[in-house]
C-alpha cells in the first residue's frame, strides 16, 4: 500500500478529477451531437459538420506541442484554465450565432479552431497534473483514476445531452457545454498541487533595528506568493564577532525536513543556511506564510540588522528539487 496523500493534496486531486469530468461532459456533448445539431439549427450538410469537427481536431494537433511550452512558462493549472475559458468562449459564441442565424457560416470554422486549441491546452496538461500528485509506484493507480473520471463523463454526456436536445430544445446543446466548461474553470481554481510551475519570493526581517549585548536577535523568514514549493534554501551571512548562533525554528513549513546548517568557511566568513526539503510524497507549500524563525544573540551593541543586503529585505528564488 502506498502512503496516504496529505489532506491538501487529496483535496486538490478531488477538484482536479471533478474538473476532468466537467470538461469532458462539455466537450464530448458537443462532438457527439454536433452533426445532428448543425443539420437542425443551421441547415448544414453532414460534410460541413464533419469539417468543423475536423478543424477542431487539427487545431488541437498543431497546439499540442505549443501548449506544453505555454505550461512551462505559466504552469499547468493556468494553461488548463485558459483552455477551459477558450472552450467556454467558443461554445457560448456558437450559441449566440444560433440566435442570429439559421445558416452555415465560415465563422464556425474559427470557433471550432478555438475549441481545438482550448482542448489541447487541457488535454496535454491534465494527466501530468494527476500523476504529479503520486509516487512512482502509484502511477498505474492514478492513471486509472484519470480514465475512470474521463470515460465516465464520456459515457454519461451523450445520454444527458441527447435528452436535452429531444425534450428541451436543440438550442440547449451549446449552453450545456459552456456551463460545464465554465464549471471546470472554477473547480480548477481549487487545485493547488500537481503543477510544474514553482514561484514565490522570500523576505527576511529582524524584530528590531538595534540590539544591546546579550539581547536575542529574532529574524523571521517569510514566503510570499509561494506556489508548488517542494524545498527551499537560502544563505544568510553574518559577522560571528557580533553574533552567536542560537537556533532555527520551523514555523509553517508543513512536513518538510530541516537540513539547516551553520557553517564557518575557510575564508573566515560565517554563513547560516536555512534549508527545508520535502521527503517522499508530501504537500508542497503555497501562498503567504511565515516559514522560519532564526535566533542569534548579540555579543556587543550593534546598530544594524544581521542581514547585510538592502537593509532587511532579501529576495530569493525558490526551486523545486
Amino acid at each position: 500500500n502506498g502512503e496516504a496523500l496529505p489532506a491538501d493534496v487529496k483535496k486538490s486531486l478531488g477538484f482536479l478529477l471533478a474538473s476532468i469530468a466537467l470538461w469532458f461532459i462539455g466537450y464530448n456533448g458537443v462532438t457527439t451531437w454536433f452533426s445532428v445539431y448543425a443539420s437542425a439549427s443551421w441547415n448544414m450538410s453532414l460534410g460541413q459538420a464533419n469539417t468543423c469537427l475536423t478543424i477542431a481536431t487539427a487545431g488541437a494537433i498543431v497546439t499540442y506541442i505549443p501548449s506544453g511550452a505555454v505550461a512551462s512558462k505559466i504552469g499547468r493549472r493556468k494553461t488548463i484554465r485558459l483552455g477551459t475559458l477558450l472552450l467556454t468562449t467558443a461554445f457560448a459564441s456558437a450559441f449566440g450565432y444560433t440566435l442570429i442565424s439559421d445558416q452555415f457560416s465560415p465563422i464556425l470554422f474559427v470557433l471550432f479552431t478555438l475549441v481545438g486549441i482550448g482542448w489541447a491546452f487541457i488535454n496535454v496538461n491534465s494527466l501530468p497534473m494527476v500523476l504529479e500528485m503520486c509516487k512512482g509506484s502509484e502511477v498505474g493507480k492514478f492513471t486509472g483514476l484519470y480514465y475512470t473520471f474521463s470515460m465516465s463523463a464520456q459515457i454519461a454526456t451523450p445520454i444527458v445531452a441527447g435528452w436535452l436536445l429531444e425534450n428541451i430544445s436543440y438550442k440547449a446543446l451549446f449552453p450545456y457545454a459552456a456551463i460545464f466548461s465554465l464549471g471546470s474553470f472554477f473547480t480548477m481554481g481549487f487545485v493547488k498541487h500537481g503543477d510544474n510551475k514553482v514561484a514565490g519570493n522570500i523576505t527576511i526581517e529582524a524584530d528590531e533595528r538595534r540590539y544591546k549585548a546579550g539581547e536575542e536577535v529574532v529574524i523571521t523568514i517569510s514566503g510570499h506568493d509561494l506556489a508548488n514549493v517542494n524545498a527551499f534554501s537560502l544563505a544568510l551571512p553574518y559577522d560571528a564577532s557580533e553574533y552567536d548562533f542560537i537556533g532555527i525554528e520551523p514555523l509553517e513549513t508543513g512536513n518538510m525536513a530541516n537540513y539547516s546548517k551553520n557553517r564557518m568557511h575557510s575564508n573566515g566568513s560565517t554563513v547560516l543556511y536555512p534549508t527545508f526539503i520535502n521527503e517522499g510524497n508530501q504537500a508542497t507549500i503555497n501562498g503567504d506564510r511565515e516559514l522560519v524563525k532564526v535566533t542569534l544573540k548579540a555579543k556587543k551593541n550593534v546598530n544594524y540588522c544581521v542581514i547585510q543586503k538592502d537593509e532587511n529585505y532579501v529576495p530569493a528564488e525558490l526551486e523545486r528539487k
